[in-house]
């Protein structure tokens, strides 16, 4: 019985250095990664159709001040793609990444980086088209559901 209960208290350490691990790194790389700059002074604002903006809603529903994700749009507005996490860490990390690339999967334009996290990378305004055009998201992988923390 005494072989039983250090088996699980090793398996218990196992899994929360593993954890730990991972969510430090995952955090480190999406700190240095979405580094970017606000939206600059004068700056044309880019015009989204009112369909991205119900996408733009949803993903800043889904994402606050302390949850990740990004945004991306295509340059016309039309087209968007949001990657986000349900939890405080997730893996991926690079949510801006997967988002751009989608986006251009989509809409065969190269996208521009719009919101990470919930801060606006660029202003915007909204027109009253309602051009349906591409929309999608992903739901990033919280740590605790990865299967390496699930191993007994």
């Amino acid at each position: 019985m005494t072989a039983m209960r250090k088996k699980s208290i090793l398996t218990r350490l196992r899994r929360f250095g593993t954890t730990t691990m991972v969510a430090g790194s995952v955090g480190f790389i999406s700190a240095c990664a979405q580094v970017t700059p606000a939206p600059a002074a004068g700056q044309e604002p880019l015009v989204i159709t009112q369909r991205t903006n119900l996408a733009l809603q949803q993903y800043l529903q889904k994402v606050a001040s302390n949850r990740g994700g990004a945004f991306a749009v295509s340059p016309d507005g039309v087209n968007s793609y949001y990657v986000f996490c349900p939890d405080v860490v997730c893996s991926p990390g690079l949510y801006g990444g997967i988002a751009k690339t989608q986006c251009y999967s989509a809409s065969g334009q190269e996208c521009i980086l719009f919101f990470v996290r919930n801060q606006p990378r660029r202003a915007y305004t909204v027109s009253p088209d309602t051009t349906v055009g591409h929309h999608g998201y992903r739901r990033a992988v919280p740590l605790d559901e990865l299967p390496i923390n699930n191993r007994d």
